[in-house]
């Protein structure tokens, strides 16, 4: 059964667009066989392109490909929230605390003297 003109659609009868329903589900049942059978192929095919490439290579003396490991890369490349990826920073590396022998040696080479910007307004 052909598809009629859109404007057709609301003219047939509920069987009529059954049928129509039907030969959709066919097609597109045919369509996915089809693609699973040319991805067969393209899957053969980049062996045999990867086999061809090796062979290539030997025969011009160069080094062997190396291994492919993975590096790690993808995963922080993908887009991830903000307020995932901020609250992981504060957990790995929380903020720095001054520690008491700072907050002694401040207290020791500043005394007596008075903070430069409120020195300076004469607070």
């Amino acid at each position: 059964m052909t598809l009629p003109p859109p404007d057709s659609l609301e003219r047939l009868t509920h069987a009529d667009l059954i049928g129509v329903v039907r030969d959709l589900i066919g097609e597109v049942t045919r369509m996915q066989a089809e693609t699973e059978k040319l991805g067969g192929a393209l899957a053969k095919l980049r062996v045999e392109h990867q086999a061809v490439k090796d062979e290539l290579a030997r025969l011009k003396h160069l080094p062997p490909r190396p291994p492919i490991k993975p590096s790690g890369m993808d995963k922080s490349t993908q887009a991830k929230d903000r307020r995932l990826a901020t609250r992981r920073r504060a957990l790995i590396a929380p903020a720095r605390q001054p520690t008491r022998q700072t907050e002694d040696w401040r207290n020791h080479c500043c005394e007596g003297r008075p903070a430069y910007g409120l020195a300076q307004q004469g607070i």
